[in-house]
């Protein structure tokens, strides 16, 4: 297994010794942390027809993707981004509870209101052979989650901001250059 992270990760970094994507760590560092990688993978199985797309996940779930039908879609499912505030608030939710757990406290329950925005000239601007005047990702997520909580509102502030580098969907969000402004607010 050490020899494969090795040829998969760490080989392919060794030249331009750039392991850390902020190059903040000292590269003997950064070559220790990839030997100490508890590696996740995820794979799906998909189809797609028109703007359907159908997808098996490696656990046996079958997720629907489309879109409105004045996109040229049949609404069988969410859209893609909607799937992907979902899968932003399924991961808080899990991580939240995990950081606060640690910290001390419990979360009972969260309700999330989130929206998310892009310019849409990112996809549909033409000729479509060009670069897009703007990014087609998304730039900012917004929005409130209420939470029923033995913690503080202190704490909570707290969790937010672990969240954003602890779940694995949030940080990938964030990396991207999205702003992610969730307003973590303890239930009355």
């Amino acid at each position: 297994m050490r020899q494969q992270i090795f040829e998969i990760l760490i080989k392919p970094f060794y030249k331009s010794n750039q392991l850390n994507y902020k190059n903040q760590l000292s590269f003997s560092t950064q070559i220790k942390q990839m030997e100490d990688i508890q590696l996740r993978q995820y794979s799906i199985k998909s189809q797609s027809s028109q703007a359907q797309a159908k997808s098996i996940t490696k656990s046996g779930f079958t997720v629907i993707t489309d879109m409105q039908k004045k996109d040229g879609g049949n609404e069988t499912g969410p859209s893609p981004v909607e799937l992907l505030l979902s899968a932003l608030v399924g991961c808080q939710n899990i991580v939240s509870r995990m950081i606060a757990k640690n910290l001390g406290f419990n979360i009972n329950e969260i309700s999330f209101d989130i929206v998310a925005e892009r310019d849409h000239r990112g996809i549909c601007s033409q000729p479509m052979i060009e670069d897009a005047p703007v990014s087609s990702g998304l730039f900012r997520i917004y929005g409130t989650a209420i939470v029923d909580t033995d913690g503080t509102q202190e704490q909570l502030t707290q969790v937010n901001e672990i969240v954003k580098k602890r779940s694995p969907v949030a940080r990938m969000i964030v990396d991207s250059g999205c702003k992610i402004e969730i307003e973590w607010k303890k239930q009355e």
